[in-house]
């Protein structure tokens, strides 16, 4: 179940375009932040940063447009690291014709076997068939870091942070802008397998906390996973009296970090021998797992300029 709560953002000044990342806890009144960007990450707050230091933090932001007229880009990117695989990585394979398979046969193979519902085939003990429908997933195979270190040798973990706009307006200069939202961050329960199967964990695991231990050792930073909450935020734009137009546009965004597998030059073969192999292409197509977009408790506030 989804937890609510409140978070209340006292009103800051925007000049030109200006920018404040909230989190939950933060009140804008805490800093004097004048004219310059505040980053306020989900755990910690920083002092006023000049943009050419938003810039080195790592987290470049959006480009504001010039008046109110040009609209906030839709999807922003920010940055890329890259880490090392946590303990599998998943490929999907779909069936290319309709078929049917015994559990036990799924068992005879070296890669961990994962049925759609989550069901890993060696845990079970009573075999029963399995029906396979063309275009539809079959089943998932994992190859353990350990057993295939050859074929995973320069595969890595691959962390794109974007800005995600969730909202925008045009105002009038002369009045201000009271912004409210619920706001959804966080891993839910029914994506915690998706969420697994993306990163590379054990099928099962719906622990946060390993999650983001295991996450700050694969990207050497802290990273942190949390339960999904959704969080009622609210803001105020001032007044822009001196504004150069007789409106300005709005825009509030929230961070999202786009987790995926960048597959190496070997694990690619693997996919596509597998794809080109007779007597296996014939039934299957190898698919590496999808991007899982985790939202973040990170907002960003901008004006045009």
């Amino acid at each position: 179940m989804k937890k609510q709560k409140i978070t209340k953002i006292i009103p800051a000044a925007f000049v030109l375009s200006t920018a404040l990342f909230v989190a939950p806890g933060f009140s804008s009144a805490d800093t004097n932040v004048g004219n310059l960007p505040v980053v306020i990450g989900s755990q910690e707050a920083k002092a006023p940063m000049t943009a050419a230091q938003v810039e080195q933090s790592g987290l470049p932001i959006p480009q504001a447009p010039t008046g109110p007229y040009q609209e906030f880009p839709y999807e922003a990117y920010s940055s890329t690291q890259h880490g090392d695989l946590i303990d599998y990585v998943y490929v999907d394979l779909y069936a290319k014709k309709a078929q049917t398979m015994s559990t036990k046969q799924l068992k005879d193979t070296p890669f961990l076997v994962v049925l759609p519902d989550g069901t890993r085939v060696t845990e079970v003990k009573d075999d029963y068939n399995v029906n396979f429908t063309p275009g539809k997933l079959a089943y998932t195979i994992g190859l353990s870091k350990e057993t295939f270190k050859e074929i995973l040798s320069d595969t890595k973990l691959k962390k794109d942070i974007y800005w995600k706009l969730i909202d925008s307006n045009i105002v009038d200069k002369n009045s201000g802008y009271h912004w409210s939202k619920s706001v959804t961050s966080g891993l839910s329960k029914s994506n915690t397998f998706g969420f697994s199967l993306t990163l590379g964990f054990e099928v099962g695991s719906e622990d946060v906390a390993k999650f983001s231990t295991s996450l700050t050792t694969s990207f050497e930073n802290n990273t942190t996973v949390t339960e999904e909450t959704t969080t009622s935020k609210t803001f105020d734009f001032n007044p822009k009296p001196d504004y150069a137009y007789d409106q300005y546009r709005t825009a509030l965004y929230q961070q999202v970090a786009k987790y995926s597998v960048q597959p190496g030059a070997k694990l690619q073969e693997f996919i596509n021998n597998g794809n080109s192999s007779p007597g296996v292409s014939d039934y299957y197509e190898f698919k590496l797992r999808k991007t899982y977009d985790y939202p973040v408790d990170v907002l960003l506030a901008l004006t045009s300029k």
